[in-house]
């Protein structure tokens, strides 16, 4: 994997094993279109292996933030992680652009389900104590 990260970057790009199944890529560019032919360059050589091996498929997951002047490089990993985190439900793309308002709206309707399960919950113990308290009298 980590052979076809390096063949895939650009002399300006920059990439890191952060431990065993994790990498980190810093493309120094503002096109997520550069971004996209990265992960598909990547990809394609992973498939070669796949074929060479004759292994099942490398199906990598990316997350992408977009860092900036100021951002640490800590909540750009995070965001690039929560986006990844999100991708990994869907099966018809690999990668995910991270979006304050898009994690804004995902965190919104995680609590509403919490909120729902919730819910059930106490009425299943309201039905539960209710039901203890006519088998006590």
């Amino acid at each position: 994997i980590w052979r076809c990260i390096e063949k895939s970057i650009t002399s300006k790009d920059l990439a890191g094993h952060i431990n065993a199944d994790r990498f980190a890529i810093y493309c120094r560019c503002d096109d997520k279109n550069e971004v996209i032919e990265c992960i598909h360059k990547i990809g394609e050589g992973l498939k070669d292996i796949t074929e060479a091996l004759k292994i099942p498929n490398i199906i990598p997951y990316y997350g992408i933030s977009h860092w900036k002047h100021g951002k640490k490089v800590e909540e750009a990993y995070s965001e690039a992680n929560f986006a990844k985190n999100q991708v990994k439900e869907r099966k018809d793309i690999s990668y995910q652009f991270y979006s304050h308002e898009d994690t804004l709206k995902i965190l919104e309707n995680r609590a509403m389900e919490d909120c729902r399960v919730l819910i059930i919950l106490r009425r299943w113990n309201l039905r539960r104590i209710s039901a203890v308290c006519r088998h006590r009298n």
